[in-house]
């Protein structure tokens, strides 16, 4: 899987790669799931590092494909896409501009670090937000030594 998952509680944390549609469906089946289980509506942190390329036109299909679906488990979508620069800029405005087209400023959140989503996240998800980044970057940073 080009992404690593951690489900903690009633969230989702996803450091992306370069993901492919299958990782897009997987993802969103374990949305599904938790979400029959709990009964509970799901925040999703999506973590876009530094340099990780922007999805396929099949990824993006994808994505828009499960859109109307994935509104349905969740509650909150957080995504974060750190760097500055000129693209990075560019990938929070095209996520922006989606956002105010589908009317949804209250459901998703764009952060400019995974410390912003941390905040950004109502404070009954921040403890299982926060231990999701965690053990992903961990996760990160002993790939990178490995």
């Amino acid at each position: 899987m080009a992404c690593d998952i951690e489900r903690i509680g009633n969230a989702v944390v996803v450091r992306w790669g370069e993901p492919t549609s299958d990782d897009v469906r997987n993802i969103f089946a374990l949305m599904v799931e938790a979400h029959e289980r709990t009964h509970e509506k799901l925040v999703f942190v999506a973590w876009v590092p530094v340099g990780a390329p922007a999805p396929s036109a099949s990824v993006r299909e994808t994505m828009m494909e499960l859109q109307p679906q994935l509104l349905e488990v969740v509650r909150e979508v957080h995504m974060v896409f750190e760097g500055h620069g000129f693209a990075t800029t560019i990938k929070r405005s095209v996520m922006l501009g989606f956002i105010m087209a589908a009317q949804r400023r209250k459901t998703y959140f764009v952060h400019a670090s995974s410390e912003q989503a941390r905040r950004g996240v109502q404070a009954r998800d921040r403890a299982d937000v926060e231990l999701g980044l965690s053990l992903l970057a961990t996760r990160a940073s002993l790939s990178r030594v490995a």
